[in-house]
Parts: structure tokens; sequence; C-alpha cells
């Protein structure tokens, strides 16, 4: 449990991409800045921002070499690995869609996708369950690539923002009953509405998503800080904690 949590969202700047018939962006335009300089403060930048604080539950497999071992064997996971190869060299996917697009993309590696979906999951269960709307739960994905290609990651789920779904202790208090929470989610994540159609859905290298559909992954988009892209439970039914 994370009982004080602080989030800063700053916007430093925006874009118009020019776009064809089919929504794919023809060039990547300038960023234009949204910062603004104070009389006589010439060399100091302001830029608009918000700041809240809330609460949060950090989570993590209990050794961190655990992921790697619970992948191998997964047949979807190395599809995933194999794009995030190839995506090094002969990239396919618009290089905006990546939060670090110039060095790492570990969005598609299977690792982070295995996360991603798990987050996914829990905040669907924590809404159905304790009645906190999906919106108000967000998401962080914490994934590292190491120099020795061994990974570490985690997620945390928190609420940060006014009112009674912001800091008034209701998340941190589900941490005694986290066990039901992740057995639940790990139950699900096999079955969706739109099976067969969602669980027969396959990723290749041009596509953000494997099984992964609104009856079963997809969140409001003020919750998942991927725009509801790089989900998979296809990665995660495969490959049980």
């Amino acid at each position: 449990p994370i009982a004080t949590l602080q989030t800063v969202s700053v916007q430093t700047g925006y874009r118009r991409d020019d776009t064809d018939d089919g929504m794919q962006v023809q060039n990547q335009s300038a960023l234009v800045p949204s910062s603004f300089s104070l009389e006589g403060e010439s060399d100091a930048r302001w830029y608009p921002g918000v700041k809240y604080t809330g609460e949060g539950i950090f989570i993590r497999l209990d050794d961190a070499e655990d992921l790697e071992k619970i992948l191998e064997g997964n047949p979807v996971a190395d599809k995933w690995m194999t794009n995030h190869r190839n995506e090094q060299q002969e990239p396919t996917i618009p290089k905006f869609l990546f939060r670090d697009s110039k060095n790492s993309k570990d969005e598609i590696h299977p690792g982070f996708v295995w996360w991603h979906t798990l987050a996914h999951l829990l905040i669907r269960i924590i809404s159905e369950e304790c009645g906190y709307s999906s919106a108000s739960i967000r998401e962080r994905i914490y994934f590292k690539i190491d120099e020795n290609d061994k990974i570490r990651g985690g997620i945390l789920l928190y609420a940060a923002q006014p009112g009674s779904e912001g800091t008034l202790g209701g998340l941190t208090s589900l941490v005694g009953h986290f066990d039901s929470f992740i057995q639940t989610a790990l139950e699900k994540v096999s079955t969706c509405s739109a099976d067969p159609l969602c669980s027969d859905s396959n990723v290749d290298n041009q596509k953000i998503n494997g099984a992964c559909c609104y009856g079963c992954l997809m969140n409001s988009e003020t919750s998942c800080e991927h725009r509801n892209m790089w989900l998979d439970r296809n990665v995660l039914a495969n490959s049980l904690p």
C-alpha cells in the first residue's frame, strides 16, 4: 500500500499531424510548445500543469526474475518478442505510439504486455467488487530491460483526484483482500463475451493489440496511460503466475 502519493501532469506542447483516409499519420509535425516566460525571467520557462495527491497499491512479483520463467514456452509471448526484436531493425508501427520511440519501444515486449494486461484486469475487478468507477483508478506500468536483457517490472494502481474516490483511504484498505482480486482476475482472463472472435485475435508486426476488446480488457481512456494499446490476454492466460 502507498498511503501518500502525488502526481504532477504537465503539458509541454501539442502537435497537429496530417492523416490520410485510413487515419495513418503522413508526417511527424513539430511540437508546438505551450510554455511561456514571465517578465524579467527570460531564462525561466513555465508550463501549464496540475498536481494531485492520492493513494495507491504497488504490485510486483516476489522474485524479479520470476516473469522470465513464467513466460518461457508461451507461443504468444514468443510472437510479441519476435515483433519487439524486429521493430528495432525494421520499424512497422508508427513511432508516435511509443512513449520513448527513439530508444526502447519496450511496450511491445511480452513482459510489458503481461503487466499491462494484468493491470487492466485488476482495475476492472476493483471497480466491480468495491464500487470504484473504473475511470477513477489509474495505472502506471514500470518496466525495464537491463544491459543483460533481464526484465524488471511492476504496476501501480492509484487514485489521485478530488472527491470521495481520491484520498480517503478506500484504495489502500483493499490490500488485505487483494489475494481474492488477483484470483478473480486470473480466472476471468480466459473468458470474454466476444469469444471466440476475441481470443482468436493474433498479434502481428503491425498490430498494437492481441486478444483484447471492450468486453474483456479495454478500460476508460482516463485510466490507461497507453491508450488501450499493448494488451493481449493470451499472453497472461498462457503464463499465469
